[in-house]
């Protein structure tokens, strides 16, 4: 069977001049493959794309009861929300083979070993954050791993395979509610549900190639070297980077993930020769992340949106549109106030999940109320909720 090879990012319209970096780099190393980006976004007039590069937009991937979907999560949860849902389309088109990468990674030579994975009947091709035990002075341990996930999404391979459909279309489930970073809940947004799939299936590869997905978890256990601008890893040419929470203004940090000194030799120059690349895009100005208000242009805080899923995910209609209202009417678990202050159903939320709240005001009693209004006045600025959102209609 002839292969058709597709490789995509994921990100939202501020994010795409470090897509086109990683563009960049798939297509001088994988030319044969057609390269899309999934949009966790609304494709608009006032953003330029690749005019090489096809754009899915998330709201045309057949996500059911997509518009709550998109409210229910914040820009991150969303963009990793979507993808076994553009691997599936990918699939549709008739593409045997389907590879993801984050838009902050870059491809260094061509990934052979992963398309033999494929080619060999992989069903999924998985990188482990960790290849060996990580020791003293890694950035992070075994511990902080199995709280994110043994694999790191930032990469995956699928391949059209009896048991690939199944796995993707379980995780698209999962992943329209539960795409969020809950670790002590054991959920790390699109990853911990992919510790499982090597249990569910006979053709899932693990790839335990240091020069793969190599980043500031793992840098500790592995050797980066370089000469001419041509890196290697453990004596081997570098495959890819993933540069995690690297800042292209402060090419002598790694990442804002961690904590950690100046970095020197072979990784700085690595950092410095990304930073050119991404800064060589220029400053461009992107249109609001189409789902960061509501319709009226109130921004939308991550706890209303942990509201939403929690208690509203059957919510007839646009919640964009109506669900503001909603947060401002007067909840009947709450007495009136001595001066008529009304304790909002965003109030009640924030009360109901505090302990130290319920145990210092009793909504019941109007002195209590006027007391927690006041205090709740002074908490919402500080978790980015704006007046319009608890004020009662």
């Amino acid at each position: 069977m002839q292969q058709r090879t597709a490789i995509f990012s994921i990100c939202s319209n501020n994010y795409v001049p470090q897509a086109e970096v990683f563009f960049d780099s798939a297509r001088c190393h994988h030319p044969e493959a057609d390269l899309y980006l999934g949009l966790a976004d609304e494709s608009t007039g006032k953003q330029d794309y690749p005019p090489d590069i096809r754009v899915l937009p998330a709201d045309q991937l057949g996500i059911p009861d997509f518009r709550s979907v998109a409210f229910g999560y914040d820009i991150m949860e969303f963009n990793t929300a979507i993808k076994p849902y553009v691997m599936l389309k990918l699939f549709q088109l008739g593409y045997t083979q389907v590879l993801y990468f984050d838009p902050d990674i870059l491809i260094f030579r061509r990934l052979d070993s992963i398309f033999e994975a494929l080619a060999a009947g992989a069903s999924f091709v998985l990188t482990p954050h960790l290849c060996s035990p990580p020791g003293t002075g890694a950035l992070r341990s075994e511990v902080d791993v199995m709280r994110t996930g043994i694999y790191n999404l930032g990469f995956l391979a699928s391949s059209r395979q009896p048991e690939t459909e199944p796995v993707l279309r379980w995780w698209a489930r999962k992943l329209r509610h539960e795409c969020i970073n809950d670790q002590t809940g054991g959920i790390f947004v699109d990853q911990k549900f992919m510790d499982l799939v090597p249990g569910f299936t006979d053709h899932t590869r693990v790839l335990r190639d240091t020069t793969m997905n190599v980043a500031y978890w793992n840098l500790a256990q592995r050797r980066l070297d370089t000469q001419d601008r041509a890196w290697t890893v453990d004596g081997r040419p570098l495959g890819f980077f993933h540069f995690s929470g690297f800042d292209a203004t402060k090419p002598g940090r790694l990442s804002n993930h961690v904590a950690c000194g100046q970095v020197s030799g072979a990784l700085q120059s690595l950092l410095s020769f990304y930073a050119d690349r991404i800064l060589a895009k220029g400053s461009r100005s992107a249109p609001p992340y189409a789902y960061g208000t509501f319709k009226s242009g109130t921004p939308i805080p991550k706890l209303v949106r942990q509201m939403f899923r929690e208690k509203h995910l059957t919510w007839s209609g646009d919640p964009f549109s109506t669900y503001e209202a909603f947060l401002r009417l007067p909840s009947p678990n709450a007495a009136h106030g001595r001066s008529g202050e009304i304790v909002t159903h965003l109030m009640d939320y924030v009360f109901h999940h505090s302990d130290g709240l319920r145990f210092r005001f009793d909504l019941r009693n109007r002195v209590h109320v006027s007391a927690f209004t006041r205090w709740f006045a002074e908490y919402a600025p500080t978790v980015g909720i704006a007046e319009p959102l608890w004020r009662a209609a």
